[in-house]
């Protein structure tokens, strides 16, 4: 009478499949994805940063090169009938969008023009320069006051020279959002191409994984095809865990630390 013994709580283990499966592909194409986004924030933020310093450097430039030549203007006034051709050049060189304001004040009320810049001053910056919100504007002006020495009769004047900061408020924007676009775009595009590259990178190994788990414990001719495996799995290639025909071999200690499974107990059945 030939009596075959298994154990149960064997076989039970054996035959226990975990609710969740987790994809190796999977975790390693949202590693990627984390770190492309991680990278293109910091370049993005790079860049955001340069692109508004450029811009506050330009309406800078620009800023002066209009009070220059305001200053011009009123430096060469020395009597009241020569002010008032100054002030025609004044009004021919500000903007009808306003984008641009100038303004004189003075002492002698006849050589004033202009309103004098009233808003709530927001941030001053090196050089000179003051940030300010007009009450009917949306927007900070960038500002910049100039002392005119005197010139015959005609007293000492204070020039004020204000431009429009929502040209690059605008700019700022728009660039803010098309870079988190592209960031969105490229992150999605990188997780999609991580995914379908790192399941061609593991096809071998699934190959494999698939052959030993179609393994027969009762044909021990049946052999492992590690022909195609890459370099990296170097512990299959090992002498003493794959012979060279294939076949697979324990290694020392492994009767010790692995459980018994139903193949190893129906081997070891007593009678």
């Amino acid at each position: 009478m030939n009596v075959r013994w298994v154990t149960s709580g064997a076989s039970s283990s054996d035959e226990r499949v975990p609710h969740t499966q987790h994809s190796i592909a999977r975790r390693l194409a949202v590693m990627f994805a984390l770190v492309v986004l991680l990278v293109f924030a910091l370049v993005g933020s790079g860049l955001f940063l340069v692109l508004r310093v450029q811009l506050e450097q330009h309406l800078r430039d620009s800023l002066d090169n209009r009070a220059e030549v305001a200053r011009l203007i009123v430096s060469h006034v020395s009597t009241p009938e020569k002010w008032k051709i100054a002030k025609e050049k004044l009004a021919d060189i500000t903007p009808h969008d306003g984008s641009t304001l100038f303004a004189v004040t003075s002492n002698d009320g006849r050589y004033n023009y202009g309103d004098s810049p009233s808003g709530r001053i927001t941030r001053k910056v090196m050089g000179g320069y003051v940030h300010f919100r007009p009450q009917d504007r949306a927007y900070d002006m960038l500002m910049t006051t100039l002392t005119i020495p005197p010139n015959g009769d005609r007293l000492p004047l204070q020039l004020f020279v204000a431009i429009d900061c929502s040209p690059n408020v605008h700019t700022m924007r728009a660039f803010g959002l098309a870079l988190a676009a592209l960031m969105a775009l490229a992150t999605v595009a990188v997780l999609l191409l991580s995914y379908s590259v790192v399941r061609l990178g593991l096809a071998p190994l699934v190959r494999l994984t698939r052959d030993a788990q179609n393994v027969s414990p009762n044909n021990r001719s049946q052999r492992l095809n590690t022909r195609s495996l890459p370099l990296e799995p170097k512990i299959l290639r090992r002498p003493s865990t794959v012979r060279s025909n294939g076949s697979i071999t324990p290694m020392a200690g492994s009767n010790r630390s692995m459980p018994m499974s139903r193949t190893n107990c129906a081997r070891r059945s007593p009678f």
